[in-house]
């Protein structure tokens, strides 16, 4: 029993294309199987909605206090890899923003968890004048959320 060429080729493509199915299920299970690690992503948004860039998340996990933390992007997105099994507090800090903080969330091996966070704005504070005035003629003003000292001349 002879085969033609065509044939040979056509079972051996056959024979290739399972052996490579094979082993790319092979190669995703064992991927899988040495994950000892999550994730954790989301995005901070402000109460209308809109992204805030530049916040501060910190994750902190329960029990060791080992924390982590990183910075939101442009788009208000922030992940953090490769976190230890277990619970975390997550806290949120932003400029001009009550700070946010989630108590517990839980990951397990392989997860990546999605956790948005919302923030409220944080309280207006008023400037403090320092209304004695020193003898070089000068008024010294405390800005609290700049930490900047302003002085400004008051004349002779």
């Amino acid at each position: 029993m002879f085969f033609s060429l065509r044939q040979c080729l056509n079972q051996s493509i056959r024979v290739l294309l399972v052996c490579m199915a094979i082993v790319s299920c092979f190669s995703a299970a064992m991927s899988q199987a040495q994950s000892t690690a999550a994730d954790l992503q989301g995005t901070v948004r402000d109460p209308k909605g809109a992204v805030v860039a530049g916040a501060t998340v910190t994750v902190l996990k329960s029990g060791t206090n080992a924390s982590r933390d990183t910075t939101t992007n442009d788009d208000g997105f922030y992940k953090i890899l490769s976190l230890p099994p277990g619970d975390y507090q997550i806290t949120v800090k932003a400029p001009n923003y009550k700070t946010a903080v989630i108590q517990t969330i839980n990951l397990s091996v392989g997860q990546t968890a999605n956790q948005d966070i919302p923030l409220e704005i944080g309280d207006v504070m008023a400037t403090v004048n320092c209304h004695a005035v020193r003898q070089d003629g000068c008024d010294d003003r405390v800005m609290p959320n700049d930490d900047v000292m302003v002085r400004e001349f008051l004349g002779p």
